[in-house]
């Protein structure tokens, strides 16, 4: 068995019109996250495209063959050229999870400046979910907000002190240096995609967004 969906760049660009107008059928039910079987695992994933395009969905298997290194070369191949020269439509149709993946894969089988900026967006968004992950598991609804004054630093740990959740200049100096590390277009169009989802969603950062006078500098 071939585990690859194109033979080259070439089979899929011939195919690329159709796989970008044509829409993902509803998957069925497994009632699981992750399957060894291939054909079953593909059934799981489909549900994340359902209604989204056929290549964000044929990128994702893309990403489960080299995860499970499944002929390399020739998938590393297809997912570059896409991931390279289709990011607009990526970054249109796939959320948050994928386009997560879509980064760690970069970071794996990119040349060094893309691996170099994919790990840093995968991080960025990785952080957060970590950050949220221990507020839902581990947050006590009882605990009285603090009330985060001019002029009075709050210690974490081991030196460091409280992102002024007003003013803080913190999270705009790091996205300023982020974004000037995206020398490459594709990477910029998905650092500028991840970051506005981050801002927009309720999350750690977009709340610091919607309570802070200008986090990224960017409000007039």
């Amino acid at each position: 068995m071939e585990y690859v969906i194109y033979k080259s760049v070439s089979d899929l660009n011939n195919d690329i019109a159709r796989l970008k107008s044509e829409r993902v059928s509803a998957a069925a039910e497994i009632g699981k996250h992750y399957s060894k079987d291939l054909s079953e695992h593909f059934e799981i994933i489909r549900k994340d495209f359902t209604g989204r395009s056929a290549l964000a969905y044929e990128t994702a298997r893309m990403i489960v063959f080299l995860r499970r290194n499944m002929d390399t070369d020739v998938n590393s191949a297809l997912f570059l050229h896409i991931a390279r020269e289709h990011s607009g439509h990526i970054c249109k149709e796939m959320n948050l999870r994928w386009l997560v993946s879509v980064m760690d894969t970069l970071a794996d089988f990119g040349d060094a400046e893309e691996s170099a900026s994919a790990l840093l967006l995968s991080c960025m968004v990785n952080f957060i979910k970590l950050s949220e992950t221990e507020k839902k598991f581990f947050y006590t609804e009882n605990l009285s907000p603090l009330k985060d004054e001019d002029g009075h630093i709050y210690p974490l740990f081991d030196g460091l002190t409280h992102f002024k959740t007003v003013s803080g200049d913190m999270v705009r100096n790091l996205f300023g240096r982020i974004s000037k590390k995206m020398r490459q277009p594709h990477m910029l169009e998905y650092y500028t995609e991840i970051k506005n989802r981050l801002l927009s969603e309720k999350n750690r950062l977009g709340r610091f967004n919607e309570t802070h006078k200008n986090l990224l500098g960017e409000r007039k």
